[in-house]
């Protein structure tokens, strides 16, 4: 009899993908392409319209730190479906979003989680690379640990995503992202490879990504 869950099932992991989009980050730090408190509009297009409070603009530290002062996610923004809420999200509508939001406080000064954040934030890694944002990620992260199972839409032939399901046994569908979105939460993988992602994390995995990674725990907000 097949087992329903085996070393080749992947699963989604949620917002620990938001950790791989900070490596990303963190290795764009270490080339020196920009530094964490440049504003998060050198790594978006020409144009764009970030909000700002008081002449202060959202920089790149406070976005990842989630003390930007953007809200968790865009009042504006009604997905179609709440089960899959950011499946039909465009890069039209994050623009339009980021540019019709006002920030209520001085960006730095509280904290507070927001998915909207990361979403600009894996949106503006990838276009900056000029690839979407699963190519970047296994180009950067997957490859170099070792994690060959780990995709975000492109599931590698061998590999079999979990049933997830609601708390009254409801079968759940599976998160969907715009290519370059899904840096906050759009990751499944396996359980093979999450351990292979705990041993760089821990640094007992050596990779070209390791001193990213090491650097994504160093502290650098205590708001």
């Amino acid at each position: 009899v097949r087992r329903p869950y085996d070393e080749h099932t992947a699963f989604e992991i949620g917002s620990v993908t938001k950790t791989m989009t900070a490596a990303l980050l963190a290795e764009y730090i270490a080339r020196g392409e920009v530094t964490l408190d440049d504003p998060i509009a050198k790594l978006l297009p020409p144009g764009t319209s970030v909000p700002s409070f008081n002449g202060h603009y959202i920089t790149i530290g406070q976005i990842v730190t989630h003390t930007s002062g953007l809200p968790a996610v865009p009042a504006q923004y009604h997905p179609a479906d709440m089960n899959n809420p950011y499946a039909d999200a465009t890069e039209r509508d994050l623009l339009d979003a980021l540019a019709a939001t006002g920030l209520t406080r001085e960006p730095g000064s509280k904290w507070e989680y927001s998915n909207f954040a990361m979403i600009v934030l894996s949106y503006a890694l990838a276009r900056r690379s000029g690839k979407d944002y699963e190519t970047l990620l296994r180009e950067r992260l997957l490859v170099p640990l070792g994690m060959n199972e780990t995709y975000v839409a492109r599931r590698p032939p061998q590999v079999h995503l979990a049933q997830g399901h609601l708390p009254d046994g409801t079968p759940e569908i599976p998160c969907d992202f715009h290519p370059d979105m899904a840096g906050v939460g759009g990751v499944r993988a396996t359980l093979p490879d999450m351990l292979r992602y705990l041993e760089g994390e821990l640094g007992t995995r050596d990779s070209a990504i390791t001193p990213a990674l090491a650097r994504t725990q160093e502290q650098v907000a205590s708001v």
